[in-house]
């Protein structure tokens, strides 16, 4: 193949003018997604205010040096929702990971059992 066909050296193959060609357009298209993804955000958003407000158990596990990173997610949880919300948190013990996750929901389960309106409780 003589170097004048070479297909790196004819137009066909160069996406970089197809993008230069179709700028304006691909503009509009990026506005349009953009626009289309607004519009799904604020129905989710508006469905979500129609759902009744609910009791939602929230269990965390603390994992050592990064408690304040876990407060501050669990405040803006707490602050976002309009349902009932118990958060419940525990330090990480040395098993695995949905093994702390499981210990939460026994106390919880105890707790309820009992009666006792966890809110928010730290269980160690």
């Amino acid at each position: 193949m003589s170097p004048a066909i070479d297909f790196f050296s004819v137009s066909e193959g160069n996406i970089r003018r197809a993008r230069w060609q179709y700028r304006k357009l691909l503009r509009l298209v990026d506005v349009a997604v953009g626009a289309r993804g607004a519009l799904a955000r604020h129905r989710a958003r508006k469905a979500a205010r129609q759902i009744p407000s609910q009791a939602v158990l929230l269990t965390a596990v603390e994992v050592p040096g990064r408690e304040a990173d876990l407060a501050r997610v669990i405040k803006k949880i707490v602050e976002k929702t309009h349902h009932n919300l118990n958060v419940v948190v525990t330090t990480m013990a040395p098993v695995g990971k949905f093994d702390n996750i499981n210990r939460l929901r026994c106390q919880m389960i105890f707790l309820i059992y009992c009666s006792i309106s966890p809110g928010r409780i730290t269980l160690r």
